[in-house]
């Protein structure tokens, strides 16, 4: 058995449990007051044109996720992809118009993926004064898992939890990337 020594902690672990038991349904944000953030507004730079760039990654990061627009990302609704089909709706997005004018966007990799994730926060586990309004939920990253070939990880902003599931059953969001020069 484990024990939790801090009355905080004990709270703050229950509403995660509490948070991941009723998801999908949506939740304000809960975050750990008592541990200093891995992802504070600092750390990045809103670009004013539907992008992030990560200042310690040196990544930029498309500010919605695909499907949805605007300010506050509530603009349009969230596409839901197999693997294969985010690969594939990227190259394409790519081959067209771009986005914010780049054309070399692409599935972030697990690694990539996992940076965003709020370790202090749930319901979403991300800093959602940057990437406001993210769907909770699995997205897809470039990453083959090593275990299964057909198996790809994926990670969920609502818990903040990653883990590898098979490419073509489950249709999961988005979210894009390119590295800067």
């Amino acid at each position: 058995m484990i024990k939790i020594k801090s009355i905080k902690t004990q709270a703050f672990v229950c509403l995660a449990i509490l948070a991941w038991l009723v998801s999908p349904v949506s939740l304000a944000q809960s975050c750990n007051l008592e541990t200093t953030p891995n992802a504070p507004d600092h750390r990045y730079q809103d670009n004013a044109d539907s992008t992030v760039t990560d200042l310690t990654t040196n990544l930029m990061w498309r500010q919605c996720a695909v499907g949805l627009s605007g300010a506050d990302c509530l603009s349009g609704s969230v596409e839901a992809f197999t693997w294969q089909g985010a690969l594939d709706a990227v190259a394409a997005s790519n081959l067209a118009a771009g986005f914010a004018g780049y054309n070399d966007w692409r599935l972030p990799n697990i690694k990539e993926l996992r940076s965003l994730i709020s370790l202090r926060c749930i319901d979403p586990a991300i800093n959602v004064n940057l990437f406001p309004n993210t769907p909770q939920g699995w997205y897809w990253s470039s990453s083959p898992t090593a275990y299964d070939s057909t198996y790809s990880w994926y990670v969920n902003f609502g818990s903040g939890f990653s883990h590898g599931y098979e490419r073509s059953f489950q249709h999961s969001p988005i979210r894009l990337v390119r590295t800067l020069p």
